[in-house]
């Protein structure tokens, strides 16, 4: 995260901010600071008092603690609630005798040991453009809140039950899943290449595009301001190398030149389709997809492209 700094302003209002008991991570999401910060501004106003320090919960209070994690509630919801540490919220589960749940989360491992599905190759095109991983055991999928059920339907293919959390950045708002485990993580990174496209069987090639396109890619109509019928555009962002392999493999071929996207270091380039080629290129995508191996809004905007079409109002189309 790139710290900045604060204006007084705004040290009031995260002061405040803290004062109505939202948590330290919300709070240097919402400004993008360090949590360190977030703590360096709190005692500087001396409004930052260490929760495990504040008063010990009442016998009541512990009986009710017991009482909402037996209903699924989980330790951070706990701690949020009753505005103590996680630790003291185990510490009291143990002295009232209340077994712990299992913490390790579920996640179907062997997913991406082999690419054999419509569902596998969809989701690694996606992965490809918008996943992460971070070292040999954590991976990390991030998107606007706006996808919110997108991430949700990830986390059903792999049968899990992750955790997904929100956070808000910029005042925007974002949703994230994490998963922490070696294995998944081994096999996803053995086919997420970002430099070549990745050999698939037959068949699995227009899912993993379609992946790609939902990931980073765009789907435009444009209306040009003489007035003249829409534009339907096709774009996705990657690698030079990467978009050069992919446009041998595709049934429908761009003729025009890769255009740099940003600046010559990152190595990041666009593909573009127009007019008849751009919506041969979405048939063949969207040929065989079911609901959860698409993202809704994308899908979509092809129903609109293709309704002007049939219509004659998009150039291009009689």
């Amino acid at each position: 995260m790139v710290c900045r700094a604060l204006n007084n302003n705004q040290e009031l209002q995260l002061c405040e901010m803290f004062s109505s008991h939202k948590s330290m991570f919300y709070i240097a999401n919402f400004f993008s600071v360090s949590r360190t910060t977030v703590r360096n501004i709190l005692k500087r106003h001396e409004v930052y008092v260490c929760r495990r320090r504040l008063k010990p919960l009442t016998p009541q209070q512990e009986l009710d603690l017991c009482e909402t994690y037996l209903n699924q509630k989980g330790l951070s919801r706990l701690s949020e609630r009753y505005g103590v540490g996680w630790w003291v919220v185990v510490k009291v589960l143990k002295q009232h005798g209340v077994p712990l749940r299992n913490r390790k989360k579920f996640v179907d491992e062997s997913f991406f040991k082999n690419i054999n599905t419509p569902v596998k190759a969809y989701w690694l095109g996606f992965l490809t453009a918008d996943g992460y991983t971070n070292g040999t055991s954590t991976f990390l999928l991030n998107l606007s809140s706006v996808d919110e059920k997108h991430v949700f339907e990830f986390r059903n293919a792999l049968n899990s039950d992750c955790t997904i959390s929100r956070y808000i950045r910029n005042k925007r708002s974002y949703i994230y899943l994490c998963i922490s485990n070696g294995v998944f993580v081994s096999h996803l990174k053995k086919f997420l290449n970002r430099d070549k496209v990745v050999s698939l069987s037959n068949g699995l090639l227009s899912h993993f595009g379609r992946g790609l396109i939902d990931g980073d890619g765009c789907i435009c109509l444009y209306k040009p301001k003489d007035g003249s019928k829409c534009k339907l555009i096709v774009n996705l962002l990657a690698k030079k190398s990467f978009l050069l392999d992919l446009n041998t493999l595709l049934p429908v071929k761009t003729s025009a030149k890769l255009r740099l996207h940003s600046s010559p270091s990152a190595n990041v380039c666009e593909m573009r389709f127009n007019g008849c080629k751009a919506l041969a290129l979405l048939n063949w995508l969207y040929k065989d997809s079911t609901e959860d191996t698409r993202l809704a809004r994308k899908y979509d905007r092809y129903l609109k492209a293709l309704g002007m079409a049939r219509a004659g109002k998009l150039s291009g189309f009689s």
